[in-house]
């Protein structure tokens, strides 16, 4: 899932929970892993023989540091899972976890993540490594304090990181072709009587979005 806001997205990979209710599990029935106890819950993670979603989820991390998430529910059965979703509650009843935390999978035997709800830490296994498990609540904070940062309420230092962003993504033909289109912008932007006084750094800030609009169309 891509949560589009101002600056960078957050992406969230939902994973579908399975409940252990026994004392067999082998989370908790051949590791001693502090707070986890029956009932908790266990997502698989992707295989990496199957498919490279967790690598590419740590190169997206690495593009957009604290906005790539694994959303794990905590949610015993559908039916708990459908007032959650009727009350708009599932983010507060999920935990989430860095995918470059877990690091790479060191095989392509099968990996697993156990949790509960309240624990600050999950497990993930086939050997238990301790993973911070964040809460709705602390991911709201941090992206209120994203918020704060300077480039969300600068409109010229916005723009700027806007045209950047927008170049990174664009073909290398149309990178080639970004200061024809400024210059373009420019001229379209020549001094009119009618027209308000701008500051030197507004100008920049309207050619820099003129340009990331043309590149993106």
């Amino acid at each position: 899932i891509r949560i589009n806001f101002p600056g960078a997205p957050l992406f969230l990979q939902y994973k579908l929970p399975e409940l252990m209710q026994r004392g067999t599990a082998f989370e908790t029935a051949n590791w001693h892993c502090p707070g986890l106890s029956v009932p908790f819950f266990r997502i698989a993670m992707m295989r990496r023989d199957i498919s490279r979603q967790h690598e590419l989820l740590i190169e997206l991390e690495s593009r957009y540091p604290s906005n790539v998430f694994y959303a794990a529910p905590g949610l015993e059965n559908n039916r708990a899972f459908d007032h959650a979703y009727n009350n708009a509650a599932v983010a507060q009843q999920s935990v989430f976890f860095s995918p470059t935390d877990i690091g790479s999978l060191p095989d392509d035997k099968i990996h697993t993540l156990a949790y509960k709800l309240g624990l600050a830490m999950g497990y993930f296994f086939s050997e238990p490594k301790p993973i911070k498990a964040w809460t709705f609540e602390q991911l709201s904070e941090t992206l209120r304090a994203t918020f704060e940062q300077e480039r969300f309420y600068d409109l010229h230092v916005a723009a700027r990181e806007m045209r950047e962003n927008v170049l990174d993504l664009a073909s290398p033909v149309m990178r080639q072709t970004e200061q024809q289109i400024a210059e373009r912008v420019r001229s379209r932007r020549r001094p009119d009587p009618d027209r308000a006084i701008r500051s030197s750094e507004e100008e920049q800030a309207l050619i820099d979005l003129s340009v990331a609009r043309e590149i993106a169309r």
